[in-house]
């Protein structure tokens, strides 16, 4: 994956300079070697996998309140579920809505964000409904 690569390096490059840190959708190996902080993990990622890797942060994408247990149950650092609107990126999913995404998060110890369709003018309305905030993907990389 030549392009991820050269992209994920200018990537690590640019938030060294502000101290973010980095996650690659990939994999542990991937991301130690590229020296990544963590990785974020898809729904059929977690449902996999029997434990965390200590060494890194670990984020999951989440659609069900089973895989948001799943989560807590690897202790993973955060998830984010949705969508919770409708986005070009999932078109054949239905979005879950604040009432479905508050009744998802409900309980969960996993710091929760919310994504799908939003912008930063959501970001009320998410903490309101039990997130810890939002990932934005599309309103972002205009």
């Amino acid at each position: 994956m030549p392009r991820r690569d050269a992209f994920g390096s200018r990537l690590l490059s640019l938030a060294a300079r502000f101290g973010a840190r980095v996650l690659l959708n990939g994999s542990a190996d991937d991301a130690r070697r590229d020296g990544y902080a963590g990785v974020h993990w898809t729904a059929a990622t977690l449902a996999q996998a029997t434990v965390r890797p200590r060494d890194l942060l670990v984020g999951v994408s989440c659609h069900s309140r089973d895989e948001l247990g799943r989560a807590a149950d690897l202790d993973v650092d955060f998830a984010v579920l949705g969508p919770v609107r409708a986005t070009p990126t999932h078109p054949d999913v239905s979005p879950l809505g604040w009432d479905v995404f508050a009744a998802r998060t409900d309980g969960t110890h996993v710091p929760v964000y919310a994504i799908g369709g939003l912008e930063p003018a959501d970001l009320s309305a998410a903490i309101d409904h039990g997130a810890h905030g939002v990932a934005l993907r599309r309103f972002i990389w205009r």
